[in-house]
């Protein structure tokens, strides 16, 4: 999501000056200089699901290749004609910062236009009208040109067609559930054989073929049936009732009952025993 603004870029720079800034973002800061001219053309904060992204749209035209320069100005520049300054002020969301404000779809995204700027831009990133002091940041103005970005935002973000169903508001994002994601298999598996080799390391002697290993895991394990047993049925009905996530034909666990009935196993039990 973008807005194009007739700023100088520099208007942004002078702005993050001190301690106006108030993010969520714990990436990456970055200001990219043109050694040409030594003038600032890009201010990015890049985290692992979200970016801001504020760069000299004039400067990126007049490097640009003819048929852009002449598209660019004949259909987004009112009179064809580049102003002085001209900067660009870019939302980039990937999946699953989207998913976090329970937008999945275009659908969803479309009835979350006007409210997903306004999020973004007060919660994940903001730059105040003066220093920040601890614990007073949401009485605090926004500066100046960081309120009139956000103006625009809402501006070219809001003019739509009444979606169906009704646009949903920055508090309805806001109070969307969390998604709940089920670990990997892969990675617990790669965790559980690095723990299993370290334990047959001290009780086998020396290694002198691969099954050798996987006889020793297996055997340790095997003393660990019932416990085993008893948190694997745990991970599999909090999967199913908490993160709604269930193997194929597994069992829906829709009642007390039918928790507590999954948890009668129907093996013998080992006995467990101390390795000296």
């Amino acid at each position: 999501m973008q807005v194009l603004l007739p700023v100088d870029i520099y208007e942004f720079t002078e702005a993050l000056k001190g301690q106006r800034v108030v993010t969520r973002c714990r990436g990456v800061y970055q200001l990219n200089a043109n050694m040409n001219t030594m003038r600032i053309e890009t201010i990015t904060l890049r985290s692992c699901n979200a970016e801001l992204c504020i760069y000299d749209k004039r400067a990126q035209l007049l490097t640009a290749d003819l048929v852009y320069f002449r598209t660019f100005c004949k259909e987004i520049l009112q009179d064809g004609e580049i102003p002085k300054h001209l900067t660009r002020v870019e939302f980039r969301f990937r999946r699953r910062m989207l998913e976090r404000y329970g937008i999945t779809t275009f659908k969803d995204l479309k009835n979350s236009q006007a409210a997903l700027p306004k999020v973004f831009g007060r919660d994940w990133f903001r730059i105040l009208e003066r220093d920040k002091v601890r614990g007073s940041e949401n009485e605090i103005p926004d500066a100046p040109i960081w309120a009139r970005t956000m103006k625009a935002f809402e501006h070219y973000f809001s003019d739509q067609t009444p979606p169906s169903p009704p646009e949903r508001t920055p508090d309805d994002l806001r109070q969307t559930p969390k998604i709940q994601r089920v670990t990997r298999i892969d990675r617990l598996v790669k965790q559980a054989a690095g723990l299993l080799s370290a334990a047959a390391s001290c009780v086998c002697e020396k290694f002198t073929y691969i099954e050798e290993v996987w006889e020793k895991s297996a055997a340790l394990l095997k003393f660990y049936a019932e416990p085993m047993y008893f948190k694997g049925v745990s991970r599999q009905v909090e999967n199913a009732v908490r993160r709604g996530y269930m193997v194929e034909n597994s069992p829906i666990y829709s009642s007390l009952k039918e928790i507590q009935t999954s948890f009668s196993p129907g093996l013998y039990y080992a006995q467990p025993v101390e390795f000296g």
